[in-house]
C-alpha cells in the first residue's frame, strides 16, 4: 500500500472452515499457526478477513488468486468482499478455469476476472474455448508474454496481464507486448514503472548497452 500499487495480490486457501492468505498448501504450517494464535505469538499468518480490514478504509484494491476449486470457497470470499463493501475494488484470478466461471455466474461480472494461463497448451485450451465463452482477463505467465501470444489473445477480446515479472529487463521485453500491466513482487521495479521516473530510462540503457556488447 505505502508503494501506491494499483492492486495487492493475495493467495486465498480454507483451513477448518477459515480462509487464510497463504500461497502454499501446508496444512502443518497452518495448523501451527493457529497454535501460535491461540497462545497470542505475533507474526502469524493472516486470515483473509483481516487483509480486508487493512485495506477496507483506504481506496487500496485486491488482486486475489483463488487456490482451490470449490464452489464454497468461492462463495465465502465473495460473501467478505460484498459484506465489506469492496465488490468494486477486488479482481479475481485462478487457475481453474471454472472457478472463476463460477464467481461470474454468482456475480454477472466479467471485467474483473483473470484466468490464469501458464504454459502453451493452457493458452490454446483458452483460446478455443473463447468464441463461446467470451472471457475478458487473462494472467499469462510472464514467459509465454511475446507480442505474438499476446496479440493472439488481445484479438479476442480479452485483457492480458504478464505474471510474475522478475526484474526490470523481463518487464521492458513484455511491455511493449501491448499487456495490461504486470503483477510482480518487486516494489522497485513497480515504482519505477509509475510516471516518468528517470530510472525508467537508465534501466532501458543499460539493456541497449549489454545488447550491444
Amino acid at each position: 500500500m505505502n508503494a501506491q500499487v494499483d492492486y495487492i495480490e493475495a493467495d486465498v486457501r480454507q483451513f477448518l472452515g477459515r480462509l487464510v492468505v497463504s500461497h502454499n498448501e501446508d496444512s502443518l504450517a497452518l495448523a501451527w499457526n493457529e497454535g501460535r494464535r491461540f497462545f497470542g505469538f505475533p507474526g502469524t499468518i493472516p486470515y483473509f478477513g483481516e487483509l480486508v480490514q487493512e485495506v477496507k478504509p483506504n481506496s487500496q484494491k485486491l488482486f486475489l488468486e483463488i487456490k482451490e476449486d470449490s464452489a464454497s470457497m468461492a462463495s465465502m470470499i465473495l460473501n467478505e468482499v460484498y459484506r465489506n463493501g469492496l465488490e468494486n475494488r477486488v479482481s479475481f484470478f485462478a487457475k481453474n478455469l471454472q472457478t472463476l466461471d463460477r464467481i461470474y455466474l454468482e456475480t454477472g461480472r466479467r471485467n474483473n476476472l483473470f484466468y490464469t494461463v501458464g504454459n502453451y497448451e493452457e493458452m490454446e485450451l483458452f483460446l478455443d474455448q473463447q468464441e463461446k465463452n467470451r472471457r475478458e482477463g487473462v494472467s499469462l505467465n510472464v514467459d509465454l508474454a511475446q507480442a505474438a501470444n499476446v496479440a493472439r489473445i488481445r484479438n479476442t477480446g480479452a485483457r492480458v496481464l504478464a505474471a510474475v515479472v522478475g526484474d526490470s529487463r523481463q518487464a521492458l521485453e513484455v511491455l511493449p507486448s501491448g499487456i495490461y500491466g504486470i503483477v510482480s513482487d518487486n516494489l522497485d521495479l513497480l515504482s519505477i514503472w509509475r510516471g516518468n521516473n528517470p530510472q525508467r530510462f537508465w534501466v532501458q540503457n543499460e539493456i541497449i548497452a549489454d545488447r550491444a556488447a
